[in-house]
């Protein structure tokens, strides 16, 4: 908590120092949600480089001890987000896609991976990612206005279409679903 705070009060190096100490003076078993939380931080100060490497530490050290724990998934994730930001873009898509494979049902997985693939133009590997996702959280408002924005993104004008009449037919509290329909009815 006193990381986060400081960090939340631009104190990065400060919050960065504190958790390499919690780090080294926990023993290795407990010392995982440290290592993310030092990674995390590291993230945020915008070293990435770094960020990804204490999250490939912390991945290292679990498939040492032959088991995944539950933070894995997001340690992939910012593997990911770190790699996007260094423009290492395949290796953000593969993280992305380890994350998804792990936690299939945190929205923001496939949100990153969708975002990341729509960044490249890759719109049908983007499109196949948000369908899959949909089969673990089909009512995932994000998850159907990526869907329409990569049909939209792709010309797939009718796909899209579809997607946000359905958005707005249910009620769409936010005009987001809207806005994608008036786009998809002015190209059309």
């Amino acid at each position: 908590r006193v990381a986060a705070l400081l960090i939340s009060a631009h104190e990065n190096d400060a919050a960065i120092d504190l958790l390499r100490k919690l780090k080294t003076r926990m023993n290795s078993a407990n010392a995982g949600w440290a290592q993310f939380d030092l990674a995390l931080a590291y993230l945020l100060s915008a070293d990435y480089a770094k960020a990804a490497d204490q999250a490939h530490g912390l991945l290292k050290a679990q498939a040492a001890k032959a088991a995944m724990a539950p933070e894995a998934g997001s340690a992939w994730s910012l593997i990911g987000i770190a790699s996007a930001r260094l423009q290492q873009r395949d290796a953000a898509v593969d993280a992305f896609r380890q994350a998804c494979k792990l936690n299939a049902s945190r929205e923001e997985h496939w949100l990153n991976l969708t975002r990341e693939l729509m960044d490249l133009n890759r719109y049908a590997d983007a499109i196949s990612a948000v369908q899959k996702a949909l089969t673990s959280l089909p009512t995932s408002y994000a998850l159907h206005l990526r869907l329409g924005a990569a049909y939209l993104a792709s010309d797939r004008y009718s796909d899209a279409e579809s997607v946000f009449r359905q958005l707005t037919a249910a009620g769409d509290p936010l005009p987001t679903s809207y806005v994608g329909l008036a786009q998809v009815l002015l190209r059309t």
